[in-house]
């Protein structure tokens, strides 16, 4: 049998220069030397980590947050805040860096911390997952996180949850009564008005001053800084529209068209009638359109940005509308 070798070149050194033979493969060098022993150093823990290891020292479990959604819905997690006297709620991020916590109804998130009042709620659409602790937004998009209740017990906590389907409305006003469905009057006075038969037909009409040239004549008047609001619960993801005669309400004689109201605000809003409110329209004292917000009824509105560019013309219905995703942008 004869076999292919292979030409192997060994070099022997003396001990005395190296303290040990070496042999080298020229034609695949590899030095064989003595090893040290390697030091370990241990895998620093995440902060989750660390936290997770206290909770099995507690002999705490987690139980899952149920975060999946239905087609066309949105949903709410609401936890009371009697609650967090034997639940806490647990966030944490892909990589185990970042995590959310509460203790007692505190909450941390980094270096920010808040205390639970009344109630937290998570809300939870297609587009992502946001923390909510007394209506006040305390987290980032939590889609990628991982969401826990705390607690001793097996048991998911008493917790509500609300659905939200989607809700369409409109309203012409054409009719005798004022306030039906879900209208409600808060403050000021609130008026059903008829502005003529629409369009002038004759040539009577067309050269009489006093006919009202409405293509939609019905409408409501608001006075005295009225408001007027549609709904009884909080709307996560909503569009509110309305159209408003932009000009100097007329009485008798020809219509102004060159003069701004200055005396009145026409105003979209959403938010609590007695609590945080946003809103986009035309602030007359300050004669540009813009979006405002104020923490109640009783507040003057602060704005937040300003609309001076491609003001409608005077005397003009004017659509304005106001847009609310998540819950928290506008």
């Amino acid at each position: 049998m004869k076999a292919k070798l292979g030409i192997l070149f060994f070099i022997i050194v003396p001990a005395a220069i190296c303290g040990a033979y070496v042999f080298v493969n020229m034609s695949n060098p590899v030095v064989n030397r003595p090893t040290k022993p390697v030091k370990v150093i241990p895998k620093k823990k995440s902060p989750t980590e660390i936290y997770e290891s206290s909770l099995l020292a507690q002999n705490k479990i987690l139980i899952k947050v149920p975060v999946d959604l239905k087609k066309n819905f949105a949903k709410s997690i609401f936890i009371n805040n009697e609650i967090f006297n034997s639940v806490d709620l647990y966030c944490k991020n892909p990589n185990g860096s970042e995590l959310i916590k509460s203790v007692n109804g505190k909450f941390t998130y980094g270096q920010n911390s808040i205390d639970c009042k009344t109630r937290t709620e998570l809300l939870i659409t297609s587009e992502g997952i946001w923390l909510f602790v007394d209506d006040q937004l305390f987290s980032e998009n939590l889609s990628a996180w991982e969401l826990f209740f705390v607690s001793s017990a097996k048991e998911k906590p008493a917790i509500e949850t609300v659905l939200h389907d989607e809700k369409e409305m409109s309203d012409s006003f054409m009719r005798t009564e004022m306030l039906e469905g879900e209208w409600e009057i808060h403050s000021g006075t609130w008026t059903l008005k008829k502005y003529g038969g629409g369009m002038a037909l004759t040539q009577t009409q067309m050269e009489n001053y006093n006919f009202q040239r409405a293509v939609n004549p019905f409408s409501v008047t608001g006075s005295e800084n009225g408001m007027l609001s549609y709904g009884k619960k909080s709307w996560l993801n909503s569009q509110a529209e309305s159209r408003f005669y932009f000009g100097i309400p007329w009485y008798k004689g020809a219509v102004k068209t060159n003069e701004l109201p200055r005396n009145t605000n026409m105003l979209m809003v959403q938010g609590n009638p007695e609590g945080f409110q946003v809103a986009f329209g035309w602030i007359g004292k300050e004669r540009t359109f813009a979006i405002v917000s104020r923490n109640d009824s009783l507040e003057e509105w602060k704005i937040i940005e300003r609309w001076d560019e491609n003001r409608p013309a005077i005397s003009s219905w004017i659509k304005i509308g106001i847009r609310v995703m998540n819950g928290h942008q506008v």
